[in-house]
């Protein structure tokens, strides 16, 4: 987080003491912000959405941490967070420009839903609604389908269709998703590498999703069966163009 996000931070655990019936002193505000300060806020905000879901007590920092650093989180948990930074990009950034997430898997999932340009353009109203849910939705089930290279490349913009602007998410490596953990930490260091030549960098970034996902179709299929098929997700936006 950054100083201007402390009025947002703020909110989130005042709406938490709210729930919960519990007060907040200066000195305890202090000690949250000093535990969580290396988030994100987007994901500290969706982290305590997921919280209280499932308790009945006022989160304490350790129990932020515990769902903003697990590694054994479920493809249902990684695609709310992935949501976080999906909408906080389209706020942000926009769908003018190309954008290229570190975690692989929402460039699939942004491109099987009509591409970057489509969601950013969406009503307000929809964007948190429905996209939301069918982002989701779609995440979850492409954690265990066999993506193409071409599906995970970054994501072109109305008007920048070969500059991509790498969005840090902040997600670690989860259920499903593991074999896609070399692509990100590879790709986190091309944009620094690259930057500048995106003709050379889009090049680098397909050759390293084809290696590992040539050397992921050896390995074992998910244990974890989806609520549709791959097909069927895949299958609802026609590909018109692999880089859209």
């Amino acid at each position: 987080m950054i100083k201007e996000d402390k009025g947002q931070f703020l909110q989130i655990l005042t709406g938490l003491s709210d729930l919960y019936g519990g007060e907040l002193s200066k000195v305890s505000i202090t000690l949250y912000w000093e535990a969580l300060k290396e988030h994100r806020i987007d994901l500290i905000s969706v982290a305590a959405s997921e919280h209280v879901k499932h308790s009945q007590w006022m989160p304490k920092p350790s129990e932020f941490l515990a769902i903003l650093t697990k590694s054994d989180m479920t493809p249902e948990e990684r695609a709310t967070l992935a949501w976080g930074a999906v909408s906080r990009a389209a706020k942000s950034i926009g769908g003018y420009s190309c954008v290229n997430f570190d975690d692989p898997l929402i460039n699939a999932t942004i491109r099987n839903q009509g591409g970057w340009s489509r969601i950013c353009t969406q009503p307000a109203e929809h964007f948190e609604s429905f996209i939301r849910r069918q982002f989701i939705a779609d995440y979850v089930v492409l954690c265990g389908a066999n993506l193409s290279a071409e599906s995970l490349l970054p994501l072109q913009g109305t008007f920048d269709k070969d500059h991509p602007r790498q969005i840090q998410t902040g997600l670690p490596p989860g259920p499903g998703h593991k074999l896609l953990a070399e692509v990100k930490e590879k790709q986190n260091l091309l944009a620094a590498q690259y930057e500048g030549n995106p003709e050379e960098n889009l090049e680098k970034v397909r050759d390293i999703i084809n290696e590992t996902l040539g050397a992921a179709s050896e390995s074992k299929e998910k244990d974890a069966a989806p609520k549709r098929s791959p097909e069927e997700v895949l299958q609802r936006v026609p590909p018109t163009n692999p880089a859209t």
